[in-house]
């Protein structure tokens, strides 16, 4: 399952779930939860979490929460498409159970990932 964090631009959201993919979305479930409260909402929902918030990379690397996989884009409002084909491709050829114990951060023309 992919758990979408409330600022992921809706036209991701959108080319997931018309790939197949089980979406949740953070703006409907649970509307201006702290960070915190979103990463154990992945968990509980044992999903990947895709966000363009950079704080969650402060999270994991700066404060050593051990949670559930991040992806993490940075692209450019001109770039969301390329970013959203990207981001499909990246769940169609990585197994979620992998990303799930990685720190991804995807651009339009890269992606790198980190341990967690």
């Amino acid at each position: 399952m992919i758990l979408t964090d409330e600022n992921l631009d809706g036209r991701i959201v959108r080319a997931l779930r018309a790939d197949g993919w089980s979406v949740e979305s953070v703006s409907v479930i649970a509307r201006s939860i702290p960070d915190g409260e979103v990463l154990k909402l992945a968990e509980q929902l044992g999903a990947v979490l895709i966000t363009e918030d950079k704080d969650f990379g402060e999270w994991v690397f700066k404060e050593n929460v051990r949670t559930v996989g991040i992806v993490f884009l940075r692209y450019t409002n001109p770039e969301v498409l390329l970013i959203a084909a990207r981001v499909v491709d990246l769940l169609r050829t990585v197994p979620l159970n992998e990303l799930s114990k990685s720190f991804t951060t995807m651009t339009p023309h890269k992606t790198r990932s980190r341990s967690l």
